[in-house]
């Protein structure tokens, strides 16, 4: 199995992915990123092995599982999303991560360290990345703690 060497988990990604969609179920119409091949896209892992992140983290009781009808499709599909503690614990992890100091690696060879929180907003602001979101910097954080800006050049921007 590969492994992935971002400091920020597969269980942690896919709970910070779906924080974001808790206020989007409904039984038609759930968005394409609450299905298996969603998550596994939006937090940069593997279709083959989403299941077991996903079942790890059913059996903790942080998410749940249900069938119904996406966006792009006609037929009924397992979707995923927070129970009540999954979002409690996804709001706590993301508090907590966005204090993380971070070492930022520029293009140049120059290191900057900052919060978490403040990565996305300085990109922009210094137009290096247009359309980074939270998710690409943490597939991309290493685990020490670095963030190397070259990486994030290389993401491809899918729009739906």
């Amino acid at each position: 199995m590969q492994r992935h060497n971002s400091l920020i988990s597969a269980d942690m990604r896919i709970l910070l992915h779906l924080l974001n969609y808790h206020s989007s179920i409904s039984l038609f119409d759930l968005p394409f990123e609450l299905t298996q091949i969603g998550i596994a896209q939006n937090v940069n892992i593997k279709r083959g092995y989403i299941h077991r992140p996903l079942n790890k983290l059913i059996e903790e009781g942080y998410i749940q599982e249900g069938v119904g009808h996406t966006k792009c499709g006609k037929r009924k599909i397992k979707y995923y999303f927070l129970t009540d503690d999954g979002k409690k614990y996804a709001r706590e992890l993301e508090k907590g991560l966005s204090n993380l100091s971070i070492t930022l690696k520029l293009s140049n060879d120059t290191l900057k360290t900052m919060k978490l929180k403040n990565i996305t907003p300085y990109l922009e602001k210094k137009k290096i990345y247009q359309g980074i979101i939270e998710m690409d910097i943490y597939t991309n954080l290493k685990k020490d703690g670095t963030l190397d800006i070259v990486s994030l050049k290389n993401i491809k921007k899918t729009v739906r």
